[in-house]
Formats: structure tokens, C-alpha cells, sequence
């Protein structure tokens, strides 16, 4: 099944006497609910803003206390209340079993860090191997030797809907007798077990996916029980792992979702900082704007995977959020750049913990019971190099 890059590079080489290599900006896959170009006046509104203010917040109280603890907070209907849930280990059969296929991840180019995404200045500053670990697929041993292994999975055929013969809703797949449609989403991730590294590069879901490939909003029945991402990211993290709580950072590369768009232009704005290259702009968990980046679309998976893992991670957190352009060479105008989001992860130390009764089961997290307003922007008169 052709993959995002090989349909690129294949037109690109029918046209060219020599190969080319393909720009991030090129492969980027188009879905509604993405923004297209980075714009700082687009800021969010009280409801995005004060929804994401609360998400945060409930990952925050939750990170140190017991799994039932944080079930209370989120509010498990389970008894006892529990965030740990069915999927477990590397996932590999459950993956099949719902729908989802492997394809070449080309990590020649989506995990070569160095010549690719051009991501020196970052990766050389947190001390991280900017090389693939393999090549190919199956996949071979990298002769540069790095620790970053990509893996790209699919819920469908592309290649049999993008030439129609076969849509996404008419590739079906059995589960336990029940019959299932594809959806056609999709997870492109770089895993660096030895750096501790969870990357993000690219994501739909199957119920964005459904509603767009369907032409229907699907109910939750309809689509795989393996789907969120906070479950998709364990399963790769997981495999083939000799240490699982070597966790320390989350990245999402080129965040283009609109309403994780609009909440970084407002915690940028509130600081008074414009987007900029390493090392960017970086918020603590103890503010509005770090809860917020949090608990934005783009990084709640991070929080889910943390506090439905306790049992096989131990207590961690998430300290703070940075902002940033991965790579502040690029060519690309900036339309076609996007800002990067780097979690940063540690050990909850252990005379750390919750009150022992935990969250009331029925009363909602603190932050959640009032509204988070954002400043009435004051414009600025001083010039930008971020507007286009």
C-alpha cells in the first residue's frame, strides 16, 4: 500500500531525471480541522481556552496520586474507579485484530532527524540521537546506527480508496462476528527507547477519520475498540522496550489541529512572545498557560498515557510544555510551518502523593468549576517576522 511519502517521491521521480527529497511541508496529510498556515491573532476563545485550562489541570492532580485517585478525578464509573485500562503490552495482535496495518514508515527520511527535518539545533541541545535505528520494511539495521525507530500504521487500504476502487467504508473486517467498516486513520510515530522519546508526527483518528471518509458522524460501536491515541502510543513505546520507564519527553512535530493552534498563539501572546526556534518559549505546569498546553488536542494523549500506565511506569508527570519551531532554518514560508510542542517528563518523587481519600467521586476538579477567561489582547505595535 503506497504511503504518504512514496506517492510524492514516485510523481516527483516520474517528472525528474534524479531523485528528489521530499520537504515535511509536501507530505503533510490534509484533513478538515487542521489550520493551514500559523497565525498568532488567531487566538482561542474562553470555552477552548477554560476546557483546556481544566483538562490540564485534572492530568496535573492526577499524575501523583494512586490509579484510583485519579479515576475519582476523571470521574470512572468503574468500582473501584480505575484510568488503567484493556490495552496493555506491544499491542501487535490487537492492532490486527481491529484493523490496522502496517506500511512502510520510510524512516530514511521521517526519522532522520538530522538531514530530513533538519532538527540539529533541539536534538543537539537534549542530547539525542538524530539517526533512524532502521531502514526498509521489513525493516534492516541502519548502518548509521541510531536509536529512533519509526512505525506507520493505517486503519485501510489508501491506495484502494485514493483510486476507488475499494472506499475505506467498504473495506471490512470481522471482530468477534461483528462486522466493521475501515475508517481510514492513520498514526506515523518515531520512537528513541534509548532518549526516552515519544513522537508524534502524525495523526487522525478513526472517528475524525469516519466522519470525513464516511460521510456520516460515526456512533462509537462503529468504529475499532483500539483507537485512541493515548492507547496507539503505548503499544509502540512498549514494543520490543528493555526499559518502558525510560519516558522523558513527549514531542508533537508540526501541530496544525485548530483549536491546539489557537490555544499556543494565546499562551504566546499572554507572555508576550512571538514563535520563534529553539529553545522557544517554555511553560511550567503550575500556570494557566502550561495547563492549557496540556490539555490541548494535540497533548491530552500524552496525559492519558502517563495516568492509565501506572502500574508498568510508576508515578510520573508532566513538568512543563515548550514552544518552538523544530527546525528554524527551514526554506518554507511560513504558511507551510507549524510549531512543535515538547513535553518534558519526570519521576514523581515519592513523599509525593494526593489527599489518601483521593478526589470526592461526584465533585468536579477544582479548575473546572469556574471559567478561564483570557486577557482582552492589547495589539501590538511592534513588528512581527511571524505575519504573512
Amino acid at each position: 500500500m503506497p504511503t504518504l511519502l512514496a506517492v510524492v517521491v514516485a510523481l516527483a521521480s516520474a517528472v525528474l531525471s534524479k531523485p528528489i527529497a521530499a520537504s515535511p511541508a509536501d507530505i503533510i496529510p490534509w484533513q478538515d480541522g487542521l489550520t493551514r498556515r500559523w497565525d498568532i491573532s488567531a487566538t482561542a476563545n474562553d470555552e477552548i481556552w477554560s476546557n483546556a485550562v481544566c483538562k490540564g489541570g485534572q492530568f496535573v492532580e492526577a499524575f501523583p496520586g494512586s490509579d484510583e485517585e485519579a479515576g475519582k478525578i476523571f470521574k470512572s464509573t468503574a468500582s473501584p474507579p480505575t484510568m488503567r485500562n484493556q490495552w496493555q503490552g506491544d499491542l501487535k495482535d490487537d492492532l490486527s485484530k481491529w484493523g490496522w496495518e502496517e506500511t512502510n514508515p520510510h524512516a530514511e527520511h521521517f526519522c532522520d532527524f538530522e538531514t530530513f527535518w533538519q532538527y540539529n539545533t533541539p536534538y543537539n541541545a537534549l542530547g539525542l540521537n538524530k539517526k533512524p535505528k532502521f531502514l526498509g520494511f521489513p525493516k534492516r539495521p541502519s548502518p548509521d546506527g541510531g536509536d529512533n525507530v519509526c512505525y506507520e500504521f493505517w486503519h485501510g487500504d489508501k491506495s484502494l480508496n485514493d483510486d476507488h476502487e475499494k472506499r475505506y467504508v467498504e473495506q471490512e473486517y470481522k471482530v468477534n462476528g461483528q462486522e466493521y467498516s475501515k475508517t481510514g486513520a492513520y498514526h506515523k510515530v518515531a520512537i528513541n527507547q534509548v532518549g526516552g522519546v515519544v513522537t508524534a508526527q502524525y495523526r487522525l483518528s478513526p472517528a475524525h477519520a469516519a466522519e470525513d471518509n464516511w460521510g456520516w458522524k460515526p456512533h462509537g460501536t462503529e468504529l475499532p475498540a483500539l483507537r485512541t491515541s493515548a492507547d496507539l502510543l503505548w503499544g509502540f513505546w512498549y514494543r520490543d522496550n528493555p526499559d518502558i520507564r525510560n519516558i522523558r519527553y513527549f514531542w508533537a512535530q508540526n501541530v496544525q489541529n485548530i483549536q491546539t493552534s489557537r490555544i499556543v498563539a494565546s499562551v504566546l501572546k499572554m507572555r508576550g512572545k512571538e514563535l520563534t526556534g529553539w529553545p522557544g518559549a517554555t511553560f511550567d505546569m503550575d500556570t494557566d498557560e502550561g495547563l492549557a498546553l496540556l490539555g490541548s488536542p494535540n497533548a491530552i494523549s500524552f496525559g492519558y498515557f502517563l495516568i492509565s500506565h501506572k502500574k508498568e511506569l510508576g508515578n510520573k508527570k508532566i513538568t512543563k510544555a515548550r514552544i518552538f519551531f523544530g527546525n528554524e532554518n527551514s526554506k518554507s514560508p511560513m504558511d507551510k510551518r507549524h510549531p512543535d510542542m515538547l513535553f518534558y517528563v519526570e519521576d514523581v518523587p515519592e513523599e509525593t502523593g494526593n489527599n489518601p481519600e483521593g478526589q470526592e467521586g461526584n465533585q468536579p476538579f477544582p479548575l473546572c468549576n469556574v471559567a478561564h477567561k483570557l486577557p482582552s489582547w492589547t495589539p501590538s505595535t511592534s513588528p512581527s517576522r511571524l505575519k504573512i
